[in-house]
């Protein structure tokens, strides 16, 4: 029968949906057009040559939510697919009611599996039967319609699947008849890890076990699905299944393994399985202590339902290698399944290059189980954002793997919502272990777990060594220990008799003594050393070295344990070995093909050899189709090392070049041409420079390091300003400023004679690193000198550093010198004719003049730039970032919160396509503002800790004052006195420090005042909010804040009972009103007013003014605001004995903030309207 045959045409051509959805016309790959567009032709392909209704596609396409005007989308969809099929073929054709395929059924390679299977079923003839089922096999290429997720799709796939696994055990069926047991060993491993409830495949590996003369094993792997089904189904194993443990207990002679099958010529022999020994690996000794601690956590976590307020966020366990870490983790994990926990489980693994990896295994299983629940219950934008990272998410098609692409900050979010999902309806553990070998974004995910922990029953249980952890998730993870939030066992070497315990088989107190000697009380050391020969333990030069070997690996991998790797390796046939280490080079996972490409041995040998290591456990096999994984992250690394230093430098090359062929991105090339570049290798150069500008957005630490190796690949003599300028973006993005600073400072007196602009772009990025770290004397010295300096810069340049001299004074509160600078910026923008420079020096002049109360001028410069702004499309925004952060600061001073809230959403979704970290907190902080005015206390609350998420991100708390004094004034509202304070606190330098509030901002400051006035202290009150205005006039705050803030003075005088200085303060706020400023300010003053009044017993006046304060706020949507005032109106009107009047203005008030989520202002109005004298 000859396939590919196109109908009625006569064309070549084949249709694959085993993989990837593809078609082929004269073995030329054909454009299929988007996921959607290729989901249509799926509908029609299962129903070749016949009519496929209109409906019916419609409803495989789109199901229950098909889109506006769905008709005209699918005939468009059907166009384009009839026109990349041929225009003039005439394949796909519009029939009454449908449109119909004309194509022989069996060009689509579903049908022709179909066709090997039932042809295979109904034969006699086992080698035939053998040969059909493989060709039909041989057509899978892996997920069926891979990237294409709809629910008719869905369901689908899981048919073909199934279909797959019922050929799959049929084969293995007639392999085993035939004596192929050896080798179906490996390939049965596999499925049972993917399908470890199926008995019929259960029974099939313990018979392939069995005749390889692993019986142990086989009777292993018994027990383990026992104890499988009785803990996931309850049930015991089948009738079948029980009766082939029983023979296989009694060695029944008719379970002797037939003829074995001929092996093709040239096949390599099967590797002998080594005779299992007894191994004390796995057994927990020496801490009882710990584990007890750890299970009264999961007692805990059940007792309390989980609840974040009553429960640790989950344990650490700290220890050096070897120490039993995971050892302990593993007794845990298995109490917290005995308790009927759902466990969701990875592993760190070193040299990692895909972020959130480490996330992803351990995740993957429960979204491909969950994902329509998923789909249903998570936001489209968080589901498409998943996507990137779960393919069964994902929306397009599947693409050769890379690092996600979208903003790290998204991302996290993203992350929490999908943990939260999942943990909704059952308690959830997630455990990492070696979380110090994870990849950084994983350990970023961690981090903002801890600080933003997600509102479920979910429980961390991590694992890691303390000295190999990133600085910045190690303070995390104290941080959260500090305040009891994470609870931390570190493990120390065991004792003496624990040792003996450990190693019971080790006699002779001299050896045990060495043994204890030389592992410190390690206890993967001492099983190392327990299997040595007892010759080779004392007293010879042959011992293995000890952990303090200097040979040993960087991350701590002791000689010991290398020695005992190795030694595994060592009686196995060359050729194995180097498959080893050609796995070690391709890093975990790894595949069979790309081992095969590094250790340069034939495909069948690889995978002999393969098996062969799978036999020592040395590799496992993943559950995908040839995709292995060593046995632990140390293994692969000791067998990497045992490799000669030259041979480790080809193959590294070999792995590059495979990947390279296979169309890998340049990310997933760069760590092998890291480990085999030589100086002077401009492509490898130019690689690692594009590879870190793939993965600056989501990895900068990685694209950072990269870019550093690109560089010392090239002339060290030859200045590369652009290398320079994007390692310094990276240093950035990824928060180490010093570094960053470092590394300009070394460069930039490196840059040619005559390289002004660059130079003058990199004093403006040295300048901004240095602010951010709070040394704006340093910033502003760099810029001065800069622009005073004997070379003539452009206009364009001219205005970057005046406008960065701008943006320091505005963040030290020197609006005066803000507006000079943003005017003279102005100047030479407009002389550079450059649009984007000339609304960033609009934004910054509108913000500086703003701040400094000048507010006819602020009012122009901010209209100008705002409609400059709203002129944009999205992709031109780009460019006008900075400008969007000016601009929206503005509006929200002005108490133009809808506007601002609109300029800084724009700027915030450019911001996650395009990276720009550093924007991020003045963005999140600045709309953080607007909803505090605005009253949405819940909306505020969320953007500030998304203002401090990015700040983490840069390495300073500088940035971070802004969103702490935000969620500080939530808790305030809502009456966390004590936690404002401390969140202040935190936040602030410290009484005795004379920088004034320029390093924290001044708002932190004077709200660490207000916590002290609530709690009775208004002497220091008053002191910390001159301080942070920097004396009477209130400098440091931004004009149209000063009302605001003069009325807390008023407060602090009025607790003192001090009339005559609230009088005082009254006075000034006043004045500091301008009646051309923004309207809010007038709202502060009458309600300041009106407290002096009310203090004085006059009721009546009282009580209008903070009606008209009120009613100010109320135009102005700042609804806590109008509560407060409304609470103060209402106090007035009881005290003129007014009580219906008190009752109104109370009752609107206690409405506003229940609305509001001031509980604060609720429970005063409600004491007030139960007791008008509380």
């Amino acid at each position: 029968m000859e396939f590919g045959t196109g109908g009625e045409c006569g064309i070549s051509l084949e249709f694959t949906l085993l993989g990837d959805v593809q078609a082929v016309a004269d073995g030329r790959p054909l454009s299929l057009g988007p996921a959607r567009q290729r989901s249509v032709l799926v509908a029609l392909l299962i129903d070749a040559g016949h009519v496929v209704t209109v409906d019916t596609l419609m409803e495989r396409v789109w199901g229950d939510a098909p889109p506006q005007r769905v008709r005209g989308t699918l005939h468009a969809y059907l166009s384009r697919l009839r026109n990349a099929l041929g225009p003039g073929r005439q394949l796909l054709a519009r029939r009454p009611g449908g449109y119909t395929l004309l194509v022989d059924p069996l060009t689509v390679d579903l049908n022709r599996f179909r066709a090997h299977t039932a042809a295979a079923r109904r034969t006699e003839d086992d080698r035939a039967r053998e040969a059909l089922f493989g060709r039909a096999l041989s057509l899978w290429r892996g997920e069926a319609c891979a990237g294409l997720e709809t629910a008719w799709i869905s369901g689908l796939r899981e048919v073909l699947h199934q279909e797959r696994l019922l050929a799959r055990l049929d084969h293995a069926d007639v392999r085993l008849r035939l004596g192929d047991h050896t080798r179906l060993v490996s390939e049965l491993s596999a499925l049972t890890a993917r399908y470890p409830l199926d008995e019929r495949l259960a029974g099939q590996l313990m018979l392939a076990l069995y005749r390889s003369g692993r019986s142990a094993e086989a009777l292993q792997h018994f027990h383990g699905i026992r104890a499988r089904l009785a803990e996931e189904l309850g049930c015991d194993p089948g009738p079948a299944l029980r009766t082939l443990h029983r023979r296989l207990l009694t060695n029944d002679p008719a379970l002797t393994a037939p003829a074995a099958v001929a092996p093709a010529a040239g096949a390599p022999p099967a590797a002998a399985s080594p005779p299992s020994a007894p191994s004390a690996r796995g057994r927990l000794v020496g801490r009882s202590a710990e584990l007890r601690t750890l299970t009264g956590l999961l007692d805990d976590f059940i007792t309390h339902d989980g609840a974040r307020d009553a429960a640790p966020l989950g344990f650490d366990i700290l220890g050096e290698p070897g120490m039993g870490k995971t050892r302990l983790l593993d007794e845990v994990v298995r109490a917290a399944r005995d308790r009927g926990l759902t466990v969701l489980h990875s592993t760190g693994a070193p040299s990692d290059p895909h972020p959130y990896g480490v996330i992803v295994e351990a995740l993957a299983d429960a979204v491909t189980a969950g994902e329509r629940r998923l789909r249903a219950a998570l936001p489209t934008a968080t589901v498409r954002v998943l996507g990137t990272l779960f393919p069964v998410l994902a929306d397009g098609p599947a693409t050769v793997p890379g690092p996600a692409t979208t903003e790290r900050h998204w991302l996290h979010r993203s992350l929490a919502s999908l943990l939260e999902t999942l943990a909704m309806s059952d308690r959830t553990v997630l455990v990492i272990d070696d979380l110090h070998a994870a990849d950084e974004a994983t350990g970023e995910l961690v981090a903002y777990l801890l600080r933003r922990p997600v509102r479920a029953r979910l429980l961390l249980a991590l694992a890691h060594r303390p000295r190999q952890i990133a600085p910045r998730l190690e303070q995390a993870l104290a941080r959260s220990a500090a305040e009891d939030r994470l609870v931390r066992s570190e493990l120390a070497p065991l004792s003496r008799a624990d040792a003996q315990r450990l190693c019971p088989s080790v006699r002779g107190r001299r050896r045990l003594a060495w043994m204890y000697e030389v592992s410190g009380g390690n206890p993967l050391y001492l099983e190392c050393l327990a299997r040595l020969p007892p010759h080779m333990a004392v007293g010879t030069g042959d011992r293995p070295a000890g952990p303090a070997d200097p040979h040993g690996h960087p991350d701590g991998l002791p000689g010991a344990v290398r020695a005992d790797v190795l030694a595994e390796l060592s009686d196995l046939p060359a050729a194995t070995v180097t498959v080893a280490r050609a796995a070690a080079v391709l890093g975990d996972p790894f595949d069979a093909a790309g081992a095969a490409a590094v250790a340069g041995t034939a495909f069948d040998e690889t995978l002999t050899a393969l098996d062969a290591l799978a036999a020592r456990d040395l590799v496992r096999a993943t559950g995908d189709a040839q995709r292995f994984r060593f046995r632990h992250p140390l293994v692969r690394t000791a067998v990497y090392e045992g490799a000669d230093a030259g041979w480790l430098i080809g193959a590294h090359i070999r792995a590059e070049e495979a990947l390279r062929l296979a169309g890998a991105p340049p990310s997933a090339r760069a760590v092998h041409v890291l480990c085999s570049a030589r100086a002077g290798d401009d492509a490898a150069a130019a690689l690692l420079a594009r590879a870190a500008r793939d993965v600056l957005s989501t990895s900068p630490s990685t694209a950072a390091r990269w870019t550093e190796q690109a560089l010392r690949l090239l002339p060290p003599e030859v200045p590369r300003p652009d290398l320079w300028a994007q390692r310094t973006d990276a240093l950035h993005r990824a928060g180490h400023l010093r570094e960053s600073r470092e590394f300009l400072r070394t460069v930039m007196p490196r840059l040619p004679v005559g390289a002004a602009e660059q130079h003058a772009r990199l004093v403006v990025s040295l300048a901004t690193t240095e602010w951010l770290l709070g040394e704006y004397d340093g910033a502003i010295g760099l810029l001065l000198e800069e622009l005073s300096g004997a070379v003539t810069h452009s206009p364009g340049t001219t205005a970057d550093l005046q406008a960065a001299v701008a943006s320091v004074a505005v963040r030290t509160a020197d609006f005066d010198t803000a507006v000079r600078w943003a005017r003279r910026s102005l100047r030479s923008a407009t002389c550079a004719g450059s649009a984007p420079q000339r609304n960033a020096a609009l934004g910054l002049l509108a913000l500086a003049r703003t701040s400094a109360g000048d507010y006819t001028a602020a009012r122009a410069d901010l209209e100008r730039a705002s409609a400059a702004l709203e002129q944009l499309a999205d992709e031109e925004l780009q460019d006008h970032l900075g400008t969007c952060v000016t601009v929206g600061w503005s509006q929200m001073l002005w108490g133009h919160h809808d506007a601002a809230l609109r300029t800084l959403d724009r700027a915030l979704r450019m911001s996650y396509r395009t990276g720009h970290h550093v924007l991020l907190c003045d963005l999140f902080a600045a709309a953080a503002y607007s909803h505090l005015f605005l009253g949405r206390l819940d909306e505020a609350d969320a953007h500030a800790e998304d203002a401090l998420e990015a700040a983490s991100f840069t390495g300073s708390d500088e940035p971070s004052s802004l969103a702490g004094a935000v969620k500080a004034a939530v808790r305030l509202w809502r009456g966390q006195v004590e936690e404002a304070r401390r969140i202040c606190t935190s936040m602030v330098p410290s009484q005795g420090s004379d920088r004034g509030p320029s390093t924290a901002r001044a708002v932190a400051l004077g709200i660490l005042g207000q916590t002290m006035l609530l709690t009775g202290d208004p002497d220091g009150c008053a002191a910390l909010t001159l301080r942070a205005g920097g004396g009477v006039d209130l400098g440091r705050f931004e004009a149209p804040m000063r009302p605001l803030w003069y009325s807390v003075l008023t407060g602090a005088a009025l607790a003192r009972d001090d009339p005559g200085q609230a009088a005082e303060w009254s006075r000034r706020a006043a004045e500091s009103a301008d009646p051309d400023g923004p309207r809010p300010q007038h709202g502060f003053v009458a309600l300041n007013r009106a407290e002096n009044l009310l203090a004085r017993r006059d009721g009546a006046p009282a009580a209008r003014l903070a009606h008209e304060a009120a009613e100010l706020f109320d135009a102005n949507a700042m609804s806590v605001y109008a509560a407060s005032a409304r609470l103060t109106a209402g106090r007035a009107w009881f005290v003129d004995a007014r009580p219906d009047l008190a009752r109104e203005q109370l009752l609107r008030a206690r409405r506003q903030a229940q609305e509001c989520g001031a509980h604060a202002l609720e429970q005063a109005a409600e004491s007030l309207l139960a007791d008008p004298g509380a």
